[in-house]
């Protein structure tokens, strides 16, 4: 059966008909350009997965019948949450997007002291909304069926303070830094390597502003349990320290090492 997928709020109960909303009728329809007859993942973004079968390719009102479950497992046992310190939209996307192919668990925005981007109150629903969107289509690629927790705040303080007041209170924390600040008291890269044999079950991992973290928040954070630490010698990227600490803690600690492995 074809692997095209497309997210759909409600997917009903097996062998129902189930209409998708204006824009994923589009989609399907004039981008996949799916036809009568054809068969189409349709994942809710809550855990459910399940194959339908086309029945009208109106894009205006598409309409499909489900016609077998999935109990497929692609979300990782690793509980990690991505704290991203605000930056330019099209670089936050991106990570969004990266993210929740890695196996995210929720996704935190924030400002820090140098973040040069903000949200208004007013903008938080709008990028919640668009975030959600991006999350949708990655679970659909990667195979995943839960959408990240999505949350937002507007300085560090207040996300630390949110932290503990959530699931991520013993979370294991930490915050990727440039060499200069993590070599006070905080792990270098190789530092990583000793964490190897550390067990870890849900983390918490943030990436600092486009222009670095503030002395102050460093130190503010780690009073906090973040440990700074320093992704190699190299100065990296906003997106490619997020993807590159993602991708170290999956492998340590989730299943990205298993399945490299075959373990």
């Amino acid at each position: 059966m074809s692997r095209r997928c497309v997210p759909c709020d409600f997917l009903g109960e097996l062998d129902d008909i189930v209409t998708l909303d204006r824009h994923v009728s589009h989609h399907a329809s004039n981008v996949l350009r799916l036809r009568k007859g054809e068969f189409v993942e349709l994942v809710d973004g809550r855990g459910g997965r399940c194959v339908a079968r086309v029945e009208d390719s109106s894009s205006h009102s598409f309409r499909v019948r489900v016609v077998e479950w999935l109990e497929q497992n692609a979300e990782s046992p690793l509980r990690i949450t991505l704290g991203l310190a605000f930056a330019r939209s099209d670089r936050m996307d991106d990570v969004v997007r990266q993210a929740t192919e890695l196996g995210v668990s929720g996704l935190v925005g924030f400002r820090s002291q140098r973040s040069q981007y903000g949200l208004s109150p007013s903008q938080v629903a709008k990028k919640r909304e668009r975030w959600k969107k991006i999350c949708l289509e990655a679970i659909c690629q990667s195979g995943r069926t839960r959408v990240p927790r999505i949350d937002f705040y507007e300085d560090v303080r207040a996300l630390a303070d949110g932290l503990e007041r959530g699931r991520e209170g013993e979370a294991f924390r930490l915050m990727a830094c440039e060499g200069s600040v993590s070599r006070e008291g905080g792990f270098s890269a190789n530092g990583f390597e000793h964490l190897e044999g550390v067990e870890v079950q849900g983390a918490v991992v943030l990436v600092g502003p486009e222009g670095g973290w503030a002395v102050g928040e460093v130190e503010f954070l780690k009073e906090k349990g973040f440990l700074p630490l320093r992704l190699g010698p190299r100065i990296l990227r906003f997106e490619t320290a997020a993807v590159a600490v993602l991708a170290i803690s999956q492998f340590l600690w989730g299943d990205l090492g298993k399945s490299l492995s075959g373990r």
